[in-house]
């Protein structure tokens, strides 16, 4: 897989037998597809002459809705429609053995003019021309294509994708409302078109990971919520221990002396989140062992995977350390975070620590 560009790697390995790689618009096996793209689109739409259209293509997801005929865009014309090359930010080329089987692209759409009265905002790029050739399809190679598009989008700060396709490709609109885009009023040229749809997807922001001390006010923060939001509500009896140990500050700043790790995640220009090692606090935890605690997520960022970054880069940092061992506490009342922690690795382990005869605790440890 071609790694020039800085989305190229984020759709993860591919098989041999399957390349992406960045192109210009004008790439004569991109030009090649697109021109088939058009043929198949007249035939859908009944059109008889080769004016071709411009939004995304015949595919062949293999999302809910969708079948080996392959996606196909509405039926708009080339002279209303048409592509600047010069608004393209990223176009990408699917390759099976060698053979050109797919082709995407993306133009930047920021501040657009938009007839429809739509203001494009900053980061907002436009999903055109996705298409699989027909001997390629039911393999899922259009979602393939299409998250290697949103990957570089988000390489490039786009932060917002819109995207037209018809009434007449139901398996077009399986595939992107299964890939989390919803429907949204018609824009630009497409306003008013009786068999045109738009859709949108709102890109998460990048997660970043950084190291901190335990003292760091924002780190700070995120731990003070977590006790009062998920412990305190959640874990009445650990209430009273923790009003018992002074209060959530202080409290809080007894678990700090045995800091070894501190982490919080930003997106954008908050913290979003933290995770933390700190040296065990029973006698009898193997030698090389940390504890995990206060893992915690704010409630508005959830569902980004912002827990599992943060605990796999956790799980790192210790490994530098030259710890060989993560054990940690959650609660039966937490079934996210334990299915969290099993899916990461962690396997039940024996009580320990002061938890030892809480009738809520649940133990886990994790080799390094």
């Amino acid at each position: 897989m071609t790694a020039e560009h800085p989305g190229a790697s984020a759709v993860g390995v591919l098989p041999a037998a399957l390349t992406l790689d960045d192109v210009p618009w004008d790439d004569a096996d991109g030009a090649r597809l697109r021109a088939e793209q058009q043929a198949e689109i007249a035939v859908r739409y009944g059109q008889h002459d080769d004016t071709p259209s411009d939004d995304d293509t015949p595919s062949d997801d293999d999302a809910p809705g969708a079948d080996d005929s392959g996606e196909v865009p509405g039926p708009t014309d080339e002279a209303a429609h048409g592509v600047d090359p010069a608004t393209v930010v990223a176009a990408v080329l699917l390759r099976v053995d060698g053979e050109p089987a797919g082709f995407g692209a993306l133009r930047d759409l920021s501040g657009a003019d938009d007839p429809s009265g739509i203001v494009h905002g900053p980061g907002t790029a436009e999903l055109k021309r996705l298409y699989v050739a027909p001997g390629h399809r039911g393999r899922g190679l259009s979602r393939l294509v299409l998250r290697a598009l949103e990957a570089r989008a988000a390489a490039l700060g786009v932060r917002r994708i819109v995207l037209e396709t018809g009434t007449q490709q139901p398996e077009s609109i399986g595939l992107y409302l299964g890939e989390g885009y919803l429907p949204i009023e018609q824009y630009g040229e497409f306003w008013g078109e009786h068999d045109s749809r738009c859709f949108a997807k709102e890109l998460p922001l990048p997660v970043t990971v950084v190291p901190t001390t335990w003292d760091d006010p924002a780190a700070v923060a995120l731990r003070e919520r977590f006790l009062r939001e998920e412990i305190v509500p959640d874990y009445p009896h650990l209430a009273d221990l923790i009003e018992d140990g002074g209060g959530v500050a202080a409290f809080d700043a007894t678990l700090g002396r045995r800091a070894a790790i501190t982490l919080v995640a930003r997106r954008g220009g908050d913290v979003v989140g933290c995770a933390h090692a700190v040296e065990p606090g029973h006698d009898d935890a193997p030698a090389g062992t940390l504890d995990v605690v206060r893992v915690y997520v704010a409630r508005e960022a959830r569902r980004w995977g912002v827990a599992r970054i943060l605990m796999t880069a956790l799980a790192a940092a210790a490994r530098e350390r030259g710890a060989t061992r993560l054990e940690l506490v959650t609660g039966i009342r937490q079934p996210a975070a334990v299915t969290l922690y099993r899916s990461l690795g962690f396997r039940p382990a024996y009580p320990s620590g002061a938890q030892r005869e809480d009738p809520t605790a649940l133990w886990f440890e994790l080799g390094l």
